[in-house]
């Protein structure tokens, strides 16, 4: 996971250094790791980084600052995993306005990556109190958290 998507492309993939060098681009060749490739595909299947833009209003609640801090601390929940699975959520479900806002996050999210009931890191980490409601402010949260974390 934490090697090089060239390398990958290159030595298991086994494409020529010259198609490589063709396709890719200088920040994917120096920065872009194989556990970044669902960030990055989901990025570009957007194609803009304004997608959120269209998510209902009634899931654009602040969270608490006490439960805003809590979650940039925590280094048990796995951005890396989070993240393009709460962005497929909003992006697919939450358009419309059509769910409650008060439903549990984290149930709804399993509904989208079944795997995460078994991820202890989810179960224990995720917390209980985040509503649909929080999914915007979450999403926004997670994205500063990484952001302060690559800073370091």
């Amino acid at each position: 996971a934490e090697q090089p998507l060239r390398q990958y492309a290159t030595n298991v993939l086994l494409l020529s250094k010259e198609s490589w060098d063709q396709a890719s681009t200088h920040g994917v060749d120096q920065h872009v790791l194989l556990c970044h490739l669902q960030s990055l595909f989901v990025a570009l299947e957007e194609g803009t980084p304004d997608a959120l833009e269209n998510i209902h209003p009634k899931y654009r609640v602040l969270l608490p600052a006490s439960l805003e801090e809590r979650l940039k601390a925590d280094v048990r929940l796995r951005r890396s995993v989070l993240l393009p699975v709460l962005h497929e959520f909003m992006t697919s479900q939450l358009v419309s306005g059509s769910w409650p806002a008060d439903a549990n996050l984290k149930q709804y999210l399993t509904f989208t990556d079944p795997d995460l009931e078994d991820a202890s890191w989810y179960v224990d980490a995720f917390p209980e109190e985040l509503s649909l409601s929080h999914a915007v402010a979450l999403h926004a949260v997670l994205i500063s958290a990484n952001d302060d974390r690559a800073a370091r």
